[in-house]
Order: C-alpha cells, then structure tokens, then sequence
C-alpha cells in the first residue's frame, strides 16, 4: 500500500480520511514504526485514540496488525496525546502510537509515534523507515499470494508467535503525577473549563478534584484544550484570548531561577526573553515543533519550553509537552502571587503582537517566490533563518515559515506601536495577495 506523499510531516502522519489516512496503509506503517524500534521480538507498545468518528477504526486496525506482528499491545482507549507518550516510560513499553490529527478539523487524521526514552519520531523518519521495509513487505504479500498449501498454512499459523493485547487505564497514574506535591491555596481558583469534544472532557472531573479547582460561571480564567489535549487555550475573566507564549511567560516566570534555561520558539514575543533576562534567566530561540524544542530542551537541560501555539514542556515529564501540567504552574502562580491573570499578563505584553496570521498559496513555486520577495523588500533588516523567514528591523519584526502540520504559510508580526503592527502587517498581507 503506497502512502500519499504529503501525508508525511515533520512531527506526524496527518491527512483527510479516508482519502489520504485509511485502514489500507495501516499495515505498512505499524511495520515501519516496529523497524524503527531495533528490537528483536518482546516488543510491547501502547495504543491510544482521540474522539474522531474515523479514530475507533484506524485504532482497531493498528491494534490487530501489531498483535499478528507478534507485538504485545497495551490498549488505552481514549486518552490525551501526553497521556499517550508518558505511558511509555509509566508501563516501561518500547514505544506508543496515538491516533489523533491534534488540532485540525474533524474530518482529518493521522498518527503520532513515540519509542523508549520518549523520543517523538516524525512522519519523514517514518517515510524512510517504510521504504526501507519495502523488500520485507513485498516477501509478505508474495508469500501471502504464492497459494502456500493448506497445510502449509496451519503450519505457519501454529507456529507464528502472536501478540496479545490488554486495556489499561493509564489516565489515573497520568493525573497522579500531574497533581504530585499540589498544594492547594485557602482561596480556590475559579475557573470555567470548556471540555468541548475532544479526549480532554474524560479526565477534566479528575483534574478539578485534584487541583483543587472551583467550576464557577463567573470564573478567575477559562481554560480550554484541543482535540488530543495536548494544547492549553487560556482566556481572562472577561473572555478575551490571551496568547500561548504569554501563558508560557507566566509559567516559566514561575518556575524559572538564576541562570536555569528556558526554550521559546521563534514567533513568540520579543517580551517574554527580555523580562526572563532580566532576572538571569537564559532564554533560546529555537524553530517551531516538538521534535526541534525537545532537542534543545534535553542539550540544554531545559527546565520548560514553550510555544506560541499553546504547547508546553517540561523537564519533569521527561520534556513532554503537558497541557494539564501548564494549568497546574498556572494556577500555582496565581496562587503564589496573589495577583489576577490580567495581571501576570502586563510583563509580556509590552508589545503589540499579531499572532499568527495564516493564508493559503497554490504551490511549492509561489512560496519561494514570496520568500524571495520578501527578502528583497526587506533586505536592510536582520534576517534569520531558525524557522522559515525572520527579518528583525529596531521597532518591528516579522517571522513568516511553512507549516509543518497544513498547507498553509504561517506569520508573525511584532512591533512597539499598534499603528506600526497594522501598518506591516498589511503591507506584507499585500505582498502575499500580490504572489497568489
């Protein structure tokens, strides 16, 4: 079974099912992933699923496929992603497969790959991995196709060793950890938490009970999660967004002492390093995704990273991203510090930031060709090239990149003045409407 070739991603396998993700390429992907493990037999690895209607189906397939691989399966259910990876290490498995197309629309999906030591594995390593199991795959089917006797047959299927497979409950042992040394405050934290459709409203009862958490419908903060959970999405009282690298800054100011290291992405503001410098704290700039911070993370011995997007990392989790454990150094810092979100949220929003921005373009040739545009235009700035674009002016900058998870063009724009943002913002909106 061949894979559509822009299913493969930098962090994941992502597409539309059933067109591009469907029980056909299911085989072949859990062969590639188990050739990715470099492990002779005793393999044990745990599956999970988000609530998509197609998740049940593509979960059952990898489950079957795996146990007739000889690969013991720990079937999980229903879980967040985090809760998928930290299983890993939990129930000391070789590896786990979540099914889950994180935050894009429901009518996608796709897989996320975890090994030993809680490695994220990409959908490239993937793509390679199955091309170098191509001449395994093909022995397979001529050996399924060569019209072996009957005999031959049973005599295959007594003495092919297969897997088993038993459900566990990870989700208690997950929120056991994340609530580890809570210390409640005497005032609890109101907070209104949308459980929305996705894995999140399974385990958010738990979650309230163990952070101490007051439901309230004239909450401190409202607190949502994407489909997988893996994403926190904060808002103020008064139902106003408030940035992922913003929430991130809070957290890290509560965590963060003299001369720890920090990791943000590149599209985060320019706020959240200088106010973390100023009290010895290292900060280092570093390209979007999980396998590019995680990296950094464990070179650096970064306590916490943090992305614009809503994603957050720590140390303790083995530098897995935890959406539960930032509510958690969320509230702790409100608690800590007795001050309302609205005002953890003034440090790091000393300047006027567009969030990302993003727009659609009909081909690989038209991005190049605004890229090059773009470097032309503003040849007289500092240009960097961490992730995608970023050209750096005294009182503005803009950071413009391919997304790694949909075809888009991703941009980030940042200037000391509202009048400024507006202003470049649209003149590069312009300059994209112009290449399209």
């Amino acid at each position: 079974m061949t894979m559509s070739k822009d299913i493969y991603r930098e962090y994941d396998i992502r597409g539309i099912y059933p067109n591009k993700i469907n029980e056909k390429m299911v085989p072949d992907m859990a062969l590639a992933f188990i050739g990715l493990l470099d492990k002779k037999g005793g393999l044990k690895i745990s599956v999970g699923r988000d609530t998509r209607i197609s998740s049940p189906k593509l979960a059952g397939v990898l489950i079957s496929t795996l146990i007739e691989l000889g690969v013991d399966v720990i079937d999980l259910g229903i879980v967040t992603t985090p809760m998928a990876s930290f299983s890993v290490s939990a129930l000391e498995l070789d590896g786990s497969i979540m099914v889950t197309a994180s935050h894009n629309p429901p009518e996608y999906n796709g897989f996320k790959f975890y090994i030993k030591g809680i490695r994220e594995i990409g959908g490239k390593e993937i793509k390679k991995a199955l091309r170098q199991a191509q001449g395994k795959l093909l022995r397979l089917r001529s050996s399924a196709s060569s019209g072996a006797s009957s005999e031959q047959a049973k005599h295959k299927s007594k003495t092919k060793k297969r897997g088993h497979c038993k459900k566990f409950d990870i989700s208690k042992q997950y929120i056991k950890a994340i609530s580890k040394k809570f210390k409640p405050a005497k005032k609890k934290v109101k907070v209104s938490i949308d459980h929305g459709k996705g894995t999140a409203k399974f385990f958010i009862p738990e979650l309230i009970k163990k952070l101490h958490i007051t439901q309230s419908k004239k909450p401190d903060f409202y607190a949502s999660f994407d489909y997988d959970a893996d994403r926190l999405i904060i808002k103020d009282k008064n139902g106003r967004g408030v940035r992922g690298d913003i929430i991130g800054g809070i957290i890290a100011d509560s965590m963060a002492k003299r001369k720890n290291t920090i990791i943000h992405d590149a599209i985060s503001s320019h706020a959240i390093p200088e106010f973390l410098n100023n009290k010895g704290v290292k900060t280092i700039k570093r390209q979007v995704g999980p396998n590019n911070i995680k990296k950094m993370m464990r070179d650096h011995r970064s306590i916490f990273a943090m992305e614009l997007s809503g994603h957050y990392y720590f140390k303790d989790f083995e530098y897995e991203c935890s959406s539960f454990f930032a509510l958690r150094k969320l509230i702790e810092q409100i608690n800590k510090t007795k001050q309302p979100l609205e005002e953890l949220v003034k440090p790091f929003s000393k300047y006027y930031h567009s969030n990302v921005q993003n727009f659609e373009l009909d081909n690989e040739e038209k991005t190049k060709k605004l890229f090059s545009t773009l470097k032309k235009k503003y040849k007289n700035g500092a240009q960097s090239k961490i992730d995608g674009l970023a050209v750096e002016f005294s009182n503005w900058w803009f950071n413009i990149r391919a997304s790694n998870t949909e075809p888009l063009i991703r941009l980030v724009v940042e200037a000391k003045r509202k009048e400024l943002l507006n202003e470049k913002l649209e003149e590069i909106k312009s300059i994209i409407r112009k290449t399209n």
